[in-house]
């Protein structure tokens, strides 16, 4: 048929005339003899394409390409039915040669067969390839969302294929079809097809590959099918094999940029698929071309295109992490950029530098090239700690708290660090200041040195230690400084070395002991240095706590309890004044307190629960140790929010009573005191704590027999009663009552106490008593007045005798008495002086009515 076409001539070979892809294809029509969009849609050319494929594929793909490559010129101005019908026989065509390449004896083949079949192979990859770019831009329309007709004549709404859809404008499956090409071209690069061409030639191959790769790299712009994982392996397994086969990694590492820097969707899966072109497929090189691509970048131009920056940044980043070791030599072209105005590619390259060090330059057995190279990029990352740019520094910090996380941070770069570290707690941008108290943080975790960073323990040690050392020494070197410092300098030299050489036999015994101590008493001296700094940070995260930015508080507060943990001087005053934030408003501040109390204080490292209850339980009583009003009453409402999560449990209660009442051993004044304390403030948020053990309160706190009765545990008595609360009793019994009769013995005892101790001299808690006293006999008495009216006229009487012997018979005799006094003893009034100042302050409670009746 297509002979007999007037517009048909003999074979022509056209070279780069039409498309450039069709170089070295043996093209059977002039030009002139394409069809147009008219004829090219007439069905007869379509079936007549199909039958001759059918019957003879090699020999009647020359004579179908003018029809092929028509609709190719002409594909937007045919119908969709048309296009679908030519896709079809154009994969068949495709499959046919596939077939016929995978089954060939390319050894024992004439030269014109391998000229037949390569031609025809490249006119149907080439057809097929430019189709599947032809329907991709079609599918991949913002108009392509549209509601199409399927085969039964129903309704279903067509979604885009940047979407992820498996539909296509023409109704095909297009996601199917799509991935069998893939699979159809990766199964035919497996061939030797290098033995088509005969003599070898390499720009001919290499256009055939760059054809393949131009349909991978049209795959890839389709945010869709780059979320297909399946057909998306498959692009990256064929692009694997044309670089493996063909050596076209040169081409791959210029093109992979330029998508980066327009399809952000790429730059996860391309850092992966480079990974595993490199470890799996054994291309190394593209992963140096692409990085020399980057590293030659304009710095103007990365500071002005943010959206490509960002995605060369982070490429570079998973890049490095998944493959350090290929990135490493060609790290040194990427480190100019540090010097760039775009700050997010020097957070790319600094973020480069930490994923390498860590990944390839952490070993303990590094040679001394890798030690330098690991020392230059530290220095690096070193001088960005103080960067211009907020979001540079926060960036460094991060990269530094990973090292610090992957223990890739030597020791002697710790020392230096750390310091420039503590600066950045005061940075003025808040992501600085997290940052910074985060990597102090994991440091202290993670510190070598010891569990417990108790500085006076280390400061003995180390002067036992260089006591021993400066046994060791001559006596023309005793000088532990210097001698631990030249030691120092070469530290890493000599671990690289292994043993020295040659000496007498005793004298290297007695060299190995020294250096043996000279490795402790550095160690030692380190530690001693750690803890310092460490020390320093704690006054700072302590001020930070009242920040406004919640960031500052919720890191400050970690580091405190990390501090806390490792008994780091001054952590304890710090967690004791993070009780404030007890009072925050916002709910993840109270939170983060309540976690970092139960794990400090409600969680011990013991295996035994019975060996845990006292441990809680002599850990809360600490924290009621010299505090202030204010972190007292903190520490109440801390109480009460561990009590509504359930975290004191019923034995650390019942202990606490027992240590109330001594029925343990051992127990003393100060710690019945804190018991009973820390019960008023459990009662808080459990009142039937209180309502269960009032005579324990009364027989133990208020009834108290001897001379010198203690107020202080009565006052914390009285406090708790005030906690007594209406119980919820059974339907069958009559409610507790709220109240008190005034002959209750609480009452008795309270009034007993008030008065006996109201004149004694060395008596200091009568006042704190005597407020809670009365503030418990107005919320429990029903009688409050009276019983305040009686304990007034026991108090006048009891001035009364202190005032003047005799004071007994009334106001007058007592004026009386002062005068005599006067006037007979001169000595006496210096006695009434004092006696009137020590009772200053009951007389200022007497006067008060404010105070005693309410």
């Amino acid at each position: 048929m297509f002979a007999r076409h007037p517009a048909f001539s003999p074979s022509l070979k056209l070279f780069n005339i039409i498309h450039p892809d069709l170089s070295y294809i043996v093209l059977p029509f002039l030009l002139c003899g394409l069809f147009d969009n008219a004829r090219v849609g007439h069905p007869i050319f379509c079936l007549e394409c199909r039958s001759l494929l059918d019957s003879s594929v090699v020999a009647s793909i020359p004579e179908c390409f003018p029809v092929f490559f028509s609709l190719l010129q002409n594909f937007l101005s045919v119908g969709v039915s048309v296009r679908e019908s030519y896709w079809r026989i154009g994969v068949r065509g495709l499959e046919g040669v596939c077939h016929q390449v995978g089954g060939a004896n390319f050894t024992g083949m004439t030269q014109t067969k391998k000229a037949e079949l390569r031609n025809a192979l490249k006119m149907m990859v080439y057809v097929v390839v430019q189709m599947v770019e032809e329907f991709e831009t079609d599918a991949t329309k913002p108009d392509s969302l549209d509601i199409v007709t399927n085969k039964r004549g129903g309704k279903k709404k067509k979604k885009n294929a940047v979407t992820g859809s498996e539909s296509h404008p023409s109704g095909m499956d297009w996601g199917r079809e799509r991935e069998r090409v893939v699979e159809m071209t990766s199964d035919l690069v497996e061939n030797d097809l290098w033995l088509l061409w005969e003599p070898p030639s390499v720009q001919m191959m290499e256009d055939f590959s760059n054809l393949l790769l131009s349909l991978c790299y049209k795959l890839l712009e389709n945010p869709g099918f780059v979320r297909e994982k399946t057909a998306r392996d498959k692009v990256f397994g064929l692009m694997g094999s044309l670089m493996k086969r063909f050596n076209v990694a040169l081409g791959v590492g210029m093109k992979i940029p330029q998508l980066l820097q327009h399809f952000e969707h790429l730059t996860s899966p391309l850092a992966v698929a480079m990974s595993s072109w490199t470890q799996e497929y054994g291309v190394k090189t593209v992963v140096s071309e692409v990085v020399r691509e980057l590293g030659r970048k304009d710095p103007r131009d990365l500071s002005q295109d943010t959206s490509g920056t960002r995605c060369f940044a982070s490429f570079l980043v998973e890049l490095s992490q998944l493959v350090p070791a290929a990135v490493l030599p060609s790290i040194s072209v990427l480190i100019p950029h540090l010097s760039g105005e775009s700050y997010t590619m020097r957070n790319g390259v600094l973020g480069v530098i930490g994923e390498t060090v860590a990944g390839a330059l952490s070993s303990p057995s590094l040679d001394e090239q890798s030690r330098i190279t690991r020392d230059k990029l530290l220095d690096r990352l070193e001088q960005h700690l103080h960067d211009v740019n907020a979001f540079v520094r926060s960036r460094c910090l991060q990269i530094w708290l990973q090292l610090a996380n992957a223990k890739a941070i030597p020791l002697p770069r710790l020392k230096a660090i750390l310091p420039l570290v503590f600066g950045r707690t005061e940075d003025k941008s808040s992501n600085v200041r997290k940052n910074a108290v985060q990597l102090l943080t994991t440091v202290l975790a993670a510190n070598p040195f010891a569990a417990k960073l108790n500085e006076k323990e280390f400061k003995s040690r180390l002067v036992a230690e260089e006591a021993k050392l400066k046994a060791l020494l001559p006596p023309e070197s005793r000088n532990v400084d210097d001698v631990t410092s030249k030691e120092g300098e070469g530290e890493e030299r000599e671990r690289e070395g292994g043993e020295g050489g040659g000496g007498e036999k005793e004298e290297g015994e007695k060299a190995g002991e020294v250096a043996k101590q000279l490795a402790v008493v550095k160690y030692l001296k380190d530690g001693v240095e750690f803890i310092d700094l460490m020390s320093s940070c704690v006054p700072v995260c302590t001020r930070l706590l009242g920040s406004k930015v919640n960031t500052d508080v919720l890191e400050a507060l970690e580091f405190l309890a990390a501090a806390f943990e490792f008994q780091v001087q001054g952590s304890r005053e710090g967690v004791k004044k993070a009780l404030g934030l007890v009072w925050s408003q916002e709910q993840q501040m109270k939170d983060s307190l309540v976690e970092t109390y139960v794990r400090l204080f409600l969680k011990p490292q013991s295996e035994n629960p019975k060996q845990a209850v006292p441990i809680i339980v002599h850990n809360l009583m600490s924290l009621t140790n010299e505090a202030t009003y204010a972190e007292l009453s903190s520490l109440e409402q801390m109480m009460v929010l561990l009590m509504k999560g359930k975290n004191i449990s019923a034995p650390v209660v019942k202990l606490l009573w027992d240590i109330f009442t001594k029925s343990v051993g051992n127990v003393t004044q100060s710690q019945s005191c804190s018991a009973v304390l820390l019960l008023s403030m459990i009662a808080g948020a459990d009142p039937e704590i209180a309502n269960a053990n009032i005579r324990i309160l009364i027989s133990h706190g208020l009834k108290q027999h001897g001379d010198n009765p203690d107020l202080v545990l009565a006052r914390h008595c009285c406090v708790m009663l005030q906690k007594l609360h209406r119980s919820h009793s059974q339907t069958n019994k009559p409610p507790v009552p709220f109240r008190f009769p005034h002959s209750h013995s609480m009452f008795q005892e309270i009034t007993s106490l008030l008065v006996s101790q109201f004149s004694s001299p060395s008596s200091s808690q009568w006042t704190p008593f005597a407020e809670q006293a009365i503030a418990a006999i107005y919320r429990l008495s029903e009688q409050p007045d009276r019983l305040c009216g009686n304990i007034l006229r026991s108090l006048v009487k009891t001035m009364s005798g202190v005032r003047g012997e005799g004071g007994e018979e009334g106001e007058g005799g007592e004026g009386e008495g002062e005068r005599e006094d006067e006037e007979t003893e001169g000595g006496r009034r210096v006695g009434q002086k004092k006696s009137k100042q020590r009772e200053g302050g009951r007389e200022k409670i007497l006067s008060s009515p404010k105070i005693l009746i309410r």
